[in-house]
């Protein structure tokens, strides 16, 4: 995703064998947000399509909720 400007978003993804993961963080001129992701007993390609939701959601979150 594109976040903007004034936003970096620094973060690590892995998979492991039904384990999906994602853990970063967002820095905002609000602060640092730090986020840890982790699905387990999951099919991989449903976990990476889940984690890009979630990513969408941060997304909103940081351009709504942070004037």
């Amino acid at each position: 995703f594109y976040w903007g400007e004034g936003i970096r978003f620094h973060h690590k993804t892995g998979s492991l064998d039904r384990v999906e993961h994602d853990g970063g963080v967002i820095e905002t001129f609000r602060g640092h947000f730090c986020f840890i992701l982790l699905m387990s007993d999951i099919d991989n390609d449903r976990g990476k399509e889940l984690g890009a939701q979630v990513g969408r959601i941060m997304k909103e979150f940081v351009e709504e909720a942070l004037p």
